[in-house]
């Protein structure tokens, strides 16, 4: 078991559309960045208070799972970082979210 901290600072390499594999016809996420739906959810889930992810969002927001998270971030007012306006735009474009 992973140990949870206050704070925990995510950061990603993805700064590059090509960083991120494609996701495939069966619906599933690309998650170049943890490779499982799994991984992404333990990096995500040990800030007890405060989860700070720094990489390129545009980028993160093609991979279904770091999308939903983006999206959930800009529609609580949590996303701060450049861009703010044209992420906004790139993620109406993306459609809604699956229920």
């Amino acid at each position: 078991q992973g140990q949870e901290s206050s704070v925990v600072v995510l950061s990603t390499v993805l700064s590059r559309p090509e960083s991120l594999r494609e996701a495939s016809a069966g619906g599933e996420c690309a998650s170049g960045a943890f490779g499982s739906a799994r991984r992404f959810n333990v990096a995500i889930t040990r800030a007890k208070a405060l989860l700070v992810a720094v990489g390129h969002p545009v980028v993160l927001a093609r991979d279904c799972w770091w999308k939903e998270l983006v999206r959930h971030c800009a529609s609580r007012g949590s996303y701060v970082g450049a861009g703010a306006d044209a992420l906004r735009a790139h993620l109406r474009s993306l459609g809604s979210p699956p229920r």
